[in-house]
């Protein structure tokens, strides 16, 4: 659960997850002593591996997409904060419905 709700995704999808990343090898599960509810996970060698590799990987993705945004003259990474800032002040759908309602605008059915 406590997974489940940093990512912000479901428990039944962390299930999954972590059945798969066990059944590859790359974690460990063990029972807590002392709460039977709570697993510990812990990263295999060969999954210690992977992250180290997926943490290059990342590093050199965030490189060519910086790369790529200057050569666009965009910061895309900015820009989807800045979208997500002004949806937060007013929704997509309370904005959509102002649009509708203004007597400027005819409402196409």
């Amino acid at each position: 659960m406590e997974i489940a709700e940093r990512l912000r995704v479901s428990h039944p999808f962390i299930v999954r997850v972590v059945a798969k990343l066990e059944a590859l090898g790359l974690i460990t599960i063990k029972n807590d002593r002392d709460d039977l509810r709570r697993k510990w996970l812990t990263l295999t060698e060969k999954g210690r591996a992977e992250a180290a590799h997926l943490n290059r990987l990342n590093r050199d993705l965030d490189v060519v997409f910086r790369r790529v945004f200057e050569e666009a003259g965009v910061d895309l990474l900015d820009a989807v904060d800045r979208f997500e800032a002004a949806l937060a002040r007013e929704p997509l759908a309370g904005r959509l419905q102002s649009q509708l309602s203004s007597e400027d605008t005819p409402c196409v059915r």
